[in-house]
């Protein structure tokens, strides 16, 4: 048994003998529906590692690399600890099969317990092209670098470019429940995905309590300056949420020549998708707009919205607005417009006077 083992230690350690064993690898994967192929090996299963055009496929899964380098330390393991020190991938291509429909239910993140930690000091990611069903993804580059053990999960050093998004930042999380996590991002979105009334994005955020019942707060600092905050509910069916933005003043277009100016002002939004409470408060003004206090309080779901009311204080009086608009096939409106001492002198001076009111409007638009 000694000398089996001796041998066996002794082809992998040595290029020639690791070289001879990954020859063997197709052989071996064949018989479980695996195909394996590579164009060139360098260095030892035993601690530096590349293979060249790397070929992996199973089923409809497909696994594609350039190159592929995997630099370790194997006497870790005596510390039980898997020691990576690098892994590297160039010009990968994934293809994953369309995942099975299944009947959905709350979402859930198991205990993370292994025999020994892991130890990741750099993965390098350049160029992924990545497949399943509808979904692509192109990805520049990826990196970070990770330790997973009894006191968590840390990754730092991340970064993040593909597809017009660049991300950076640091995450941690406990392993077993409630899974607390920490963690800072940071994002540019580029221009490309935005538009050009919008422009690039840049933003930060922090993080914190549970996984799947987030804590955050996200700063954006261009185009403009909003603050976004507030937590989500993950673990439920129907995801719940509790946001608060807040703003010193936003524009649009956010580039050029405003065409309208919301002044410094709030938005309350809870509830879920289904069922949610939306306040609003701010003041508007812009071209051909009288300038005015907003105030709204609302309730709604993904086919309509109940205003309760949307009140504006305008033109020396005010405007209450109260009813339904629906947007299920047809879009639909039934509403109550109450106006009181409203003075339309003050938009147009040959107009002057005073408007007191109730009008009652309804109506649809679209086709069936």
């Amino acid at each position: 048994m000694i000398l089996l083992v001796s041998a066996v230690f002794a082809l992998l350690i040595t290029e020639s003998g690791t070289a001879w064993t990954l020859r063997q690898t197709p052989g071996l994967l064949r018989p479980l529906g695996v195909e394996f192929s590579f164009s060139g090996s360098d260095g030892s299963l035993f601690e530096r590692l590349q293979l060249k055009d790397v070929q992996l496929r199973s089923g409809e899964t497909r696994f594609t690399a350039a190159r592929l380098l995997l630099h370790w330390q194997p006497w870790a393991i005596t510390e039980h600890t898997l020691h990576i020190k690098a892994l590297e991938l160039d010009a990968v291509q994934l293809v994953l099969p369309v995942p099975v429909e299944r009947d959905a239910g709350a979402p859930e993140i198991p205990d993370i317990v292994l025999p020994i930690a892991l130890r990741l000091d750099r993965f390098l990611l350049d160029r992924l092209q990545f497949e399943q069903g509808e979904t692509h993804l192109t990805v520049t580059q990826a990196a970070l670098a990770a330790q997973l053990n009894t006191q968590g999960l840390e990754i730092r050093d991340l970064h993040y470019a593909g597809g017009g998004v660049q991300l950076a930042g640091i995450l941690k999380m406990q392993t077993t429940s409630p899974h607390t996590l920490a963690g800072e991002l940071s994002a540019i979105v580029d221009q490309s995905l935005t538009g050009e009334q919008v422009g690039a994005v840049k933003a930060s955020a922090v993080l914190a309590g549970a996984a799947l019942q987030p804590e955050f707060d996200l700063s954006l600092t261009a185009p403009t300056e909003l603050r976004l905050h507030g937590s989500l509910q993950l673990n439920r069916l129907q995801p719940g949420f509790n946001l608060t933005a807040e703003w010193p003043a936003l524009s649009w277009p956010l580039q050029g020549v405003p065409a309208v100016t919301a002044r410094s002002g709030r938005l309350q939004l809870q509830g879920e998708t289904s069922a949610y409470q939306l306040e609003l408060k701010t003041g508007l003004n812009g071209e051909g707009i009288p300038a005015g206090d907003v105030e709204l309080a609302a309730e709604g779901n993904l086919k309509g919205i109940n205003l309760q009311p949307l009140k504006l204080t305008v033109l020396e009086g005010g405007l209450q607005v109260t009813g339904k608009v629906d947007w299920d096939e047809l879009v639909r409106w039934d509403l109550e417009l109450l106006a009181d001492h409203l003075n339309p002198g003050l938009y147009q001076p040959e107009w002057p006077g005073r408007i007191d009111g109730r009008i009652e409007i309804s109506g649809s638009y679209g086709t069936q």
